[in-house]
């Protein structure tokens, strides 16, 4: 009981310390958390006040000029103080627009994530081992989205150099889907959808959406080789793709949404505050930017249940595989009671956590509290150093394509 606890514990703090990095503007830093993005005011003073406290870049004062300076002070003061209710009154807004949002699935589906029909078709055609390249070929066609990246895909230099094609330019999405078969459609396809709705710019988190993707490309690489010591089939297997997509989808809603609440709240409150003729607030509040705390409580209280929504709502194909493995991980459902899948996307999830926070430098080097967080997933160390070495953070073409 007292190793459980341990392990648990371990097993938060990683997941919490992985939240924080995500919002972080930097990949890989010693710095306090949100660095950069925090609103305070940072003032810092050119002059000093008495001999004693002076720095050598201060100037000193002149009697004759501390009251004007005192005054100065307290405006300064004053005017972060109001910004600082400005963005506590903004912050409200938006953590009640975004839950709002996020808890109506239809717009989380069709406006957040933009999963369409023709996806889900594709996805089940891809989990049919019967699966046609040419009725694939035709589901893929209807979507630009899909069809424009496997085309730009398979005459790319380095798809021909996998391949050991001469270069040739491709124009027939079914001739490419033949190029890059089922197996490396199951590898490719989920990653391609992921990757689309990750290219939205955004101020506030500039790094979010590669952070994402490294997840991504790790967890989901990391439970594909999970899969294979149970003997199964290369379609077992690639269902690790689709089900790290979909885990992944929770944050990529909220990140969007942050984006779109930030922009509403703001201008609904600048008019609450203009009809109320509190002036002072209204232009303090015109400098405010949004809290980073907004999201980062979003995500460990909202994300989950997004992805829940998405795994249940939409029909994944294959027997309900992806759907109980997704739903097992959104619920935190124990190691010992989740599906071969579901314990695989627990634990490639938790070699991505620990793995990308490492090489941000933000864990200490300790074998024992890394054993401790993979034993959480009943994931060996053997298994560990296995996954290292095989660089599941890369994506690698040649695995099932050539």
């Amino acid at each position: 009981m007292r190793d459980e606890h341990a392990r648990s514990y371990v097993h938060r703090r990683v997941t919490e310390k992985f939240l924080n990095w995500l919002l972080t503007s930097k990949l890989a830093q010693t710095e306090d958390l949100y660095d950069g993005l925090l609103s305070d005011y940072d003032y810092e003073s050119e002059i000093a006040f008495d001999k004693f406290t002076r720095k050598p870049t201060q100037r000193l004062l002149l009697d004759v000029e501390k009251d004007s300076e005192i005054r100065r002070a307290e405006i300064r003061q004053r005017e972060q103080e109001l910004r600082g209710i400005g963005q506590q009154l903004l912050s409200e807004k938006m953590r009640a627009h975004i839950t709002q949002q996020t808890s109506n699935f239809s717009y989380v589906k069709n406006n957040l994530l933009a999963i369409s029909p023709e996806y889900l078709d594709a996805i089940q055609e891809l989990s049919n081992s019967f699966g046609s390249i040419r009725r694939l070929s035709s589901i893929l066609s209807t979507t630009d989205e899909l069809s424009d990246n496997l085309l730009r895909l398979v005459n790319s230099p380095e798809f021909c150099m996998t391949t050991k094609r001469p270069p040739k330019k491709i124009m027939d999405l079914t001739a490419a889907c033949g190029l890059i078969g089922m197996d490396g459609l199951r590898f490719l396809v989920p990653g391609i959808f992921l990757k689309n709705r990750l290219k939205s710019e955004c101020e506030h988190f500039p790094l979010l959406s590669q952070k994402i993707w490294s997840y991504y490309v790790t967890s989901s690489n990391a439970a594909r080789h999970r899969l294979v010591p149970h003997n199964c089939n290369t379609r077992d297997e690639l269902t690790a793709m689709v089900t790290g997509a979909i885990v992944c989808m929770g944050m990529v809603a909220l990140h969007k949404q942050f984006n779109l609440s930030f922009e509403f709240s703001k201008r609904a409150l600048l008019e609450e505050l203009r009809a109320k003729r509190k002036n002072i607030l209204y232009h303090a509040v015109l400098d405010v930017t949004p809290s980073p705390m907004v999201l980062r409580e979003l995500l460990e209280s909202s994300s989950m249940r997004i992805v829940n929504n998405v795994a249940t709502q939409c029909d994944w194909g294959h027997k309900g595989k992806v759907r109980q493995a997704v739903v097992e991980h959104a619920n935190d459902k124990k190691s010992q009671e989740r599906s071969i899948h579901g314990l695989a996307v627990g634990q490639g999830s938790t070699y991505a956590m620990w793995f990308l926070l490492s090489n941000a430098n933000l864990l200490k080097s300790s074998p024992k509290l890394e054993k401790l967080a993979m034993s959480h997933v009943r994931l060996p160390m053997s298994c560990v150093e296995d996954l290292k070495a095989k660089s599941v953070n890369k994506l690698v073409m040649g695995d099932y394509i050539g």
